[in-house]
């Protein structure tokens, strides 16, 4: 949902609702990060708002956070920083910044760090220098065009040994009264959500960014992290579930078994594939038996709940 930001209850001091994403965040973090990871936050005192997409930066920080945890297999500590600078400071890295004012946000650690040709890369679709299997090399993708979307800019600073610092800069307006709403803009449809749905996922970020959008939509989750638990967790839950999420390379049992598999429990089931590539075989296959969503990586909030909406429709015909 776009809201204005900081961050979301109009009736707390501007200084409270600049920290409540953060908190919120960072509260998250201390209760799923290994104890060997320190959380630390500097956040500016007052901050006046900003318009952006809440649930679209909690997916960035979720990202940054993660990779920054990854970096740190052997514990370290992540910052979290607010401040605010002009538009002459931004110049300086990046000429064609147009606002008078932005809010930097820096997220560092100090973890592992990257060469110069890692850096370089980042932000390119598919790149990763994790295992297979552990991630899919989107996630900075997705973060450089949600930042870019919101006509902000984004760096980052690294050393092998001496850990990774990201800075993002975000416009500041003048006056959130004076913003266009861009809510229908971003939304295929704004009405509330209801029902159970499954979702079928190996990545922390996913799971994490699905559970915050769904849930603020009014929808219950149940969540499977290998292909094996879905099916199970679906032939329990079936009455009650309206849809389900799937990842296409999940351990154990493929995201296209799975499909198979829960529709021979139950033929009407509403499924929808996720993939960061999708081969033209397994999407006619998956086709021929009643899947016809498919969801690519990175995607947007729009793309999920236009497929989420047209499969519970078609359930319900």
């Amino acid at each position: 949902m776009t809201s204005p930001l900081p961050w979301m209850d109009a009736g707390l001091p501007p200084d409270e609702r600049a920290k409540m994403l953060i908190a919120e965040l960072t509260l998250f973090f201390a209760e799923t990060f290994p104890k060997t990871i320190r959380i630390a936050t500097d956040l500016e005192r007052s901050a006046p708002a900003i318009v952006a997409d809440v649930t679209q930066l909690h997916q960035v920080f979720m990202n940054l956070c993660i990779n920054a945890r990854d970096a740190m297999p052997e514990g370290g500590s992540i910052t979290i920083a607010t401040r605010l600078t002009e538009n002459a400071e931004v110049r300086r890295k990046f000429p064609k910044a147009a606002a008078q004012r932005y809010l930097a946000i820096g997220i560092s650690d100090t973890g592992s760090g990257m060469d110069e040709s890692t850096r370089g890369k980042i932000f390119d679709p598919f790149f990763t220098t994790k295992e297979p299997g552990k991630g899919t090399g989107l996630g900075l993708a997705l973060v450089h065009s949600i930042i870019e979307n919101h006509r902000g800019m984004i760096e980052v600073e690294s050393e092998i040994g001496k850990g990774t610092a990201f800075q993002l800069y975000l416009p500041m307006e003048a006056s959130v009264s004076e913003v266009k709403d861009p809510r229908m803009e971003i939304r295929v449809n704004p009405r509330e959500g209801s029902g159970t749905v499954l979702l079928i996922e190996d990545e922390t970020l996913i799971i994490e960014m699905v559970r915050t959008i769904l849930k603020s939509e009014g929808y219950t989750l149940l969540i499977a992290r290998d292909g094996e638990e879905g099916v199970a967790c679906f032939s329990r839950h079936q009455k009650e579930i309206v849809a389900v999420l799937s990842d296409l390379g999940l351990p154990k049992l493929r995201g296209d078994e799975v499909a198979r598999r829960i529709k021979k429990i139950d033929p009407r089931a509403g499924i929808i594939l996720i993939s960061g590539f999708f081969d033209p075989g397994i999407r006619a296959s998956m086709e021929k038996i009643g899947v016809n969503r498919f969801i690519q990586k990175p995607f947007t909030i729009a793309e999920l709940d236009g497929s989420l909406q047209s499969v519970i429709d078609a359930k319900v015909r």
